[in-house]
């Protein structure tokens, strides 16, 4: 479990504010899409940190293949779901 996310949803069940109470249906939506963002995000920021790690330049070769190949998949998807 990420703990941003596990931070914020103790907070969130120990004082949850009176809007989030009178809908609770929109209220885990709001909490889901937040979490669907922090762990985006420390995604990201661990991404950044394995670039900055000492020694990170011997895999610049199968990042940028990565890279290419993800860049592809979206044209690929792009081009079948024209119309």
């Amino acid at each position: 479990m990420r703990l941003a996310s596990a931070f914020w949803r103790s907070r969130l069940d120990t004082n949850p504010p009176v809007s989030w109470v009178m809908d609770a249906r929109k209220s885990s939506e709001l909490l889901r899409t937040v979490d669907r963002q922090l762990a985006a995000i420390e995604d990201s920021m661990e991404q950044v940190h394995a670039l900055l790690r000492p020694g990170a330049q011997h895999g610049s070769t199968r990042r940028m293949r990565s890279a290419g190949q993800k860049v592809a998949q979206v044209r690929l998807e792009c081009v079948r779901d024209a119309p």
